[in-house]
């Protein structure tokens, strides 16, 4: 017996003899090359008879149909990962389940793809004139068949180099997860990212900036967070152990390097653990190769970092767009000696001078007030919906919710400072108050800085001098 395959063109691609026939049987193994392509096959078998009479020489069976899938192919790998604009070259694609006519996609598009083993395509890389993300799949066309899951390629700026990282989730439950750098997840230089939900996450770490944007030395270097088109993803969490002295992170939107509205900076491990849903800025949707970078530019400008912090908090989020920018917005807050060139980190504690030395007030109602501080927190109580201007505004407003007369006063003798207070300009405070204080003036040291750097800074910028209360002294007199 004689079996052949032949495909759909009537080509024989494999054929075998059986050699003996037993009680009208005979099995055989039909092997089918590497290459075939998938499709449909016809399976023949042929008799032929060596005996004296040649009667059943040719006779033969009716032929079989074998339908022959193509897998579903698997990205493991891309070399190289990117590639600098204009640089050209060959990108060699890594899995699993390729066959002849697999396909390379780029961004969607098929590429002209060269068959190298089951194991490994290749193909050109599309001349592109722009950085920025391109998504990569493998198809393999019916029967079976269907597309791999997906992994990101990046063109880079002329010098930049990226080191790149994908995970996949095939099911609306699982959780796509990769890391990129450093020994391994959450080690020291890493950055370590899942997303809950079906399709692919890609982290990248550059050598330098990856965009054109304007550059301040950023601590903890440049990143990129990547999700495939059509994916499902309800959260993506990415945590960066590679933050250097920088405590942010700030996304490129094209024209701005802009706040990511929820990260949490941990003082103890220094890794910045940065949450995206739908309605974070950038959004999960918004995370289409964007790039990143941890923010500390003291290193390129010479200025502290506090300096910025106000900036970001006048501009939406946002950092200057260039250094002359800063320094006009310096020079018009007052933050900038435009004489001599000179910058003071200045959080708005104390707003205007005060109206008197100590910073008190007499209320013609018998009350005593603490300073602006107090007349602060009485008025929101109130309501009361600005400004809060530390001036005649304010007190304005005070007076009126009141009926009284504030009168500039020095501090009553019968109000004294307890013990693990210290006084200040704004009254009796706690160092646990001065932090607080320091944070809604956009100190950024406010979370890690020392009780003694608290003190210093909190006498620095409320204008005024700042002792630890005597001991023994008795508690805070209650206002009215």
């Amino acid at each position: 017996m004689t079996f052949s395959a032949s495909d759909s063109h009537g080509a024989t691609i494999s054929t075998v003899s059986s050699g003996t026939v037993s009680a009208g049987a005979a099995t055989v193994t039909l092997p089918l090359p590497a290459t075939a392509y998938a499709g449909l096959y016809s399976i023949a078998a042929t008799y032929s008879d060596a005996g004296p009479s040649p009667n059943f020489t040719g006779a033969g069976a009716q032929p079989l149909t074998l339908t022959l899938n193509n897998p579903v192919p698997a990205i493991a790998s891309l070399n190289p990962s990117s590639v600098q604009v204009g640089a050209g070259g060959t990108v060699a694609v890594s899995g699993t389940g390729f066959v002849p006519l697999s396909s390379i996609r780029w961004n969607g598009t098929a590429l002209a793809t060269t068959y190298v083993s089951s194991t490994q395509l290749s193909a050109v890389i599309p001349s592109q004139a722009r950085t920025g993300a391109i998504d990569v799949t493998v198809l393999n066309t019916a029967p079976g068949g269907g597309t791999s899951n997906g992994t990101t390629f990046f063109f880079t700026p002329s010098g930049v180099q990226a080191t790149v990282a994908s995970g996949t989730s095939t099911t609306a439950t699982g959780t796509a997860a990769t890391t990129v750098g450093g020994s391994g997840p959450f080690a020291p230089g890493s950055l370590t990212g899942s997303a809950v939900g079906a399709g692919t996450l890609t982290l990248a770490q550059f050598s330098s900036s990856p965009v054109s944007g304007p550059v301040f030395g950023p601590e903890g270097g440049w990143f990129d967070i990547h999700v495939s088109p059509g994916n499902s993803f309800s959260v993506v969490v990415v945590t960066n152990c590679n933050m250097g002295a920088g405590h942010f992170a700030y996304w490129w939107t094209g024209a701005h390097w802009q706040f990511m509205s929820k990260q949490v900076y941990d003082v103890a491990t220094g890794c910045n653990t940065i949450t995206f849903d739908h309605t974070t800025s950038p959004s999960i949707a918004q995370l289409n190769g964007t790039e990143a970078m941890v923010w500390e530019w003291a290193h390129n400008v010479g200025l502290p970092a506090c300096i910025g912090d106000e900036f970001v908090g006048d501009h939406g989020g946002r950092l200057p767009d260039s250094v002359q920018e800063l320094v006009d917005w310096g020079n018009a807050t007052g933050l900038r000696n435009p004489g001599n060139g000179d910058w003071s980190c200045v959080p708005n504690l104390a707003g205007p001078p005060q109206p008197s030395s100590d910073g008190w007030f007499q209320a013609s109602n018998g009350s005593v007030i603490h300073g602006w501080a107090d007349l602060d927190s009485q008025l929101r109580g109130a309501g009361y919906p600005g400004p809060y201007d530390h001036g005649s505004q304010e007190i304005g407003a005070y007076q009126r919710a009141c009926v009284c007369t504030l009168t500039p006063t020095t501090p009553p003798p019968n109000v004294v400072c307890p013990d693990g207070y210290y006084m200040t300009v704004n009254g009796a405070k706690t160092v646990a108050q001065m932090r607080n204080e320091l944070a809604i003036a956009n100190y950024p040291n406010w979370q890690w800085a020392s009780e003694a750097e608290i003190v210093s800074v909190y006498g620095r910028t409320s204008g005024g001098a700042v002792s630890l209360c005597a001991p023994s002294s008795p508690q805070l007199k209650s206002f009215a």
